[in-house]
């Protein structure tokens, strides 16, 4: 948490909250009478193995940012009809249907609510959905328009089926900030539409100095705004010293990302119900000193979430409790004495660096998700997504 989760007002897609705090209350100042049998409460390699990564991979914090932020941008660039006046005069067969604005902590789904309520981000949330466009051009930021624009193939010769973003340094609402910052590296995305129908397909793929440092097909369907499921497989975050191998699911109600890395495998799923919902983070090292260690928390609807109850298991025994009056600050509370009192604070270092990296693939999803859920513009007549290329001035 103190190096990825440093990215205090980091922009994407969410609303805004304060960053994840931890809290931890100890039984006692001393080390218990009795030494733990063997290792079994021993989270220091966990702790120490998590906070390496989570350093190899803050490199990819200013592409991230980027990114999340350029969704946004693209969505604002729209307008709040979904596109310009002059789209519906050219294009008189599409619908347009307005993109809703909704606060943070708010819309249809519950779990894009609370998932958007713990990170810092704009205060709105362009939900769900806009259309890429054009195809086949490289696009880069006009401070002058405060829009993309076409530009010249820097990067290369974009797909016939996707466009090619230069990335930039953003500011704190998620637009290039000015001056203009191209990042170093010759950093830039590549959006693909595999698929423009309900069933939506979407490739993305960053690269800075020359190697990928995410590689994501986006998959999903949303035939609504209450409708919207969508799966990446086989994702990757690089480095290049440290990959994440992720997969995600996001629904209305649940939300499940997963990934490993070096020998650690990392689970968030959060599940929200008609009142409450369940937080559940998995930590699971394998090979030497094998160790899993279990958070569950369950916690209101209602921001700012409140905590109900909540435990914290090392190996199938019950070392803590958690509790607390908001979901964003856990109070992580040691019950058994057997637990080293110097090892209590590694207890919130591990749930922290592996919820953020949790956080990181939820970006991730809502970035492409937002791409594919292309509602917005139907033909009437056909049923089909109406491709319009006019989001972009052709020239800069």
């Amino acid at each position: 948490m103190k190096r990825f989760a440093a990215r205090l007002g980091r922009p994407g897609l969410a609303g805004s909250c304060a960053l994840l705090a931890t809290v931890f209350v100890a039984c006692g100042d001393d080390e218990p009478t009795q030494p733990p049998p063997g290792a079994a409460f021993n989270v220091a390699p966990v702790a120490q193995e998590l906070s390496e990564v989570t350093e190899g991979l803050s490199t990819l914090n200013d592409a991230l940012n980027s990114l999340n932020g350029l969704g946004g941008s693209i969505a604002q660039v729209m307008g709040p009809g979904g596109f310009p006046p002059s789209i519906a005069e050219r294009v008189p067969e599409v619908q347009l249907d307005r993109v809703p604005q909704v606060e943070s902590g708010h819309g249809h789904s519950p779990v894009l609510s609370v998932l958007s309520s713990r990170r810092p981000a704009p205060a709105v949330l362009p939900l769900p959905s806009f259309l890429l466009a054009p195809l086949g051009l490289t696009c880069v930021w006009n401070v002058a328009t405060d829009g993309w624009h076409g530009g010249e193939n820097i990067f290369g010769d974009p797909p016939s089926d996707g466009t090619f973003f230069e990335l930039y340094t953003t500011d704190g609402f998620g637009r290039p900030q000015e001056p203009l910052a191209p990042l170093a590296g010759s950093a830039f995305s590549s959006v693909r539409l595999l698929s423009q129908r309900s069933v939506f397909d979407i490739e993305t793929v960053t690269r800075q100095s020359g190697q990928t440092v995410l590689d994501v097909r986006t998959q999903g369907t949303a035939s609504s705004f209450d409708i919207w499921d969508v799966a990446i497989r086989d994702g990757m975050l690089s480095s290049g010293t440290t990959v994440l191998d992720f997969n995600v699911d996001l629904s209305p109600t649940v939300f499940q990302g997963s990934g490993t890395v070096r020998d650690i495998f990392i689970s968030e799923t959060l599940t929200a119900g008609a009142s409450d919902g369940t937080l559940v983070v998995e930590v699971r090292k394998t090979g030497d000193g094998a160790q899993t260690i279990l958070f569950t928390i369950q916690f209101g609807l209602q921001a700012p979430f409140p905590i109900t109850s909540g435990s914290v298991t090392i190996d199938g025994a019950t070392v803590a409790s958690v509790s607390g009056s908001s979901l964003g600050a856990p109070v992580i509370t040691v019950t058994d004495d057997r637990f080293p009192t110097s090892q209590r604070v590694l207890l919130g270092d591990i749930f922290g660096d592996s919820d953020q990296l949790a956080l990181e693939l939820f970006d991730v999803t809502l970035f492409g998700a937002c791409i594919g859920a292309e509602d917005i513009a139907v033909n009437s007549a056909t049923g089909e997504s109406a491709f319009c290329d006019f989001l972009v001035s052709p020239a800069g």
